[in-house]
């Protein structure tokens, strides 16, 4: 029996809801332990292990204003786990990079992270791993598309 569009995406909205306050809890609690917040955890996710980028970069990557990216940029600094540097080619840009204690940080956060996530999709049978991961990305393809094609919000998809 097919699906109708309206109760596949009542639906897919329910469990997308579900999820995203799963994923909200699991990152809180996973990187509280770290002493950093959500948004710091992304943030050090997001940077390069070892190079720095701009501040419109990070932003970008991060789909959030800069005055919001500034003030979290500006809690890593005071934490020590990010630095700031003019860039040398335009004095009016300004670049981030992960101090030393910062690059063990996002290792710290990624380790958490993937071990938890490995322990919770243990469950999942081996021969339908394929079909969900395929799936999560049709979803997050999809939602992507509807975003930019709705609201004007173009969406990394990496």
């Amino acid at each position: 029996m097919a699906i109708t569009l309206q109760t596949f995406s009542s639906d897919i909205q329910r469990f997308t809801n579900r999820l995203v306050r799963y994923q909200g809890v699991s990152d809180r609690v996973l990187t509280e332990q770290l002493g950093v917040t959500v948004a710091q955890s992304y943030t050090l996710l997001a940077m390069p292990p070892t190079d720095s980028l701009t501040m419109n970069e990070l932003s970008e990557t991060l789909s959030l204003a800069n005055s919001t990216m500034t003030r979290t940029v500006d809690q890593l600094v005071e934490k020590g786990l990010v630095e700031r540097e003019l860039d040398d080619e335009d004095r009016r840009v300004v670049r981030v990079r992960l101090s030393a204690q910062g690059q063990k940080a996002q290792a710290a956060v990624k380790e958490v992270l993937e071990n938890f996530f490995k322990q919770a999709l243990s469950d999942i049978p081996e021969e339908e791993r394929e079909a969900v991961l395929h799936s999560f990305q049709t979803v997050t393809r999809a939602i992507a598309k509807g975003l930019a094609t709705c609201c004007g919000q173009p969406i990394p998809t990496k």
